[in-house]
């Protein structure tokens, strides 16, 4: 008998680009990075936003928390109800 069961949410059964995508250009627009190509956005799907703040938008360590939190502000009130299901699933 199984106690528990792991399954792969996003990616898998759900398409949650949108709302990602859409919680990264909030989080750019507070530090005032504007946005030109939305798809770009697609390649940071997976890697943690702290790394992508640092490494490739060279954000300063101490403002990358601040970054997370705007992300995280949208994702939990917008970003979560623009998942939608695959088609099938």
């Amino acid at each position: 008998m199984f106690k528990n069961i792991f399954f792969d949410l996003d990616g898998t059964i759900v398409d949650s680009r949108e709302g990602i995508v859409n919680g990264y250009i909030y989080m750019l627009n507070y530090y005032n990075i504007e946005v030109q190509d939305r798809s770009s956005l697609e390649q940071f799907i997976g890697p943690p936003i702290e790394d992508i703040l640092r490494d490739y938008y060279k954000i300063n360590p101490e403002k990358i928390r601040d970054g997370i939190n705007k992300y995280r502000e949208f994702y939990a009130e917008t970003g979560v109800w623009q998942t939608k299901p695959y088609n099938g699933i």
